[in-house]
């Protein structure tokens, strides 16, 4: 498990990195479980991962960034239906959330194959 937290923070990295500009804002998706069972998880990870975009006027390093957040339902094909659309039709840069791991197995092998192209 910590060398696929290892894999998604370097992939967050490079993935900032190379789509940031001082004038371009960065696409970021959430997925995370908003509803069911686990919905207090995933709205405590989003509202965490907001904080410091809010407290920095929607900026994170100094370059703006747009969050789209999208629901799983703590369900692994949602999850992969939601990161589908995520990358496919709304263009985000990165990928953030995944409040269970079985969402992250479903998920983790498009994040990670379209970080390397």
């Amino acid at each position: 498990m910590k060398k696929l937290f290892a894999t998604f923070a370097l992939t967050f990295g490079i993935m900032l990195t190379n789509s940031a500009s001082a004038e371009q804002t960065v696409k970021i998706g959430f997925v995370g479980t908003f509803s069911g069972s686990g919905a207090s998880f995933g709205e405590d990870m989003y509202d965490a991962f907001m904080l410091p975009i809010e407290r920095n006027g929607g900026k994170l390093g100094g370059v703006p960034v747009q969050v789209i957040r999208k629901d799983s339902q703590f369900k692994p094909e949602v999850a992969n239906q939601v990161t589908d659309e995520l990358l496919d039709r709304e263009n985000v840069s990165i990928i953030a959330g995944v409040t269970f791991s079985n969402e992250m197995m479903a998920i983790y092998q498009k994040v990670i194959g379209r970080a390397s192209t």
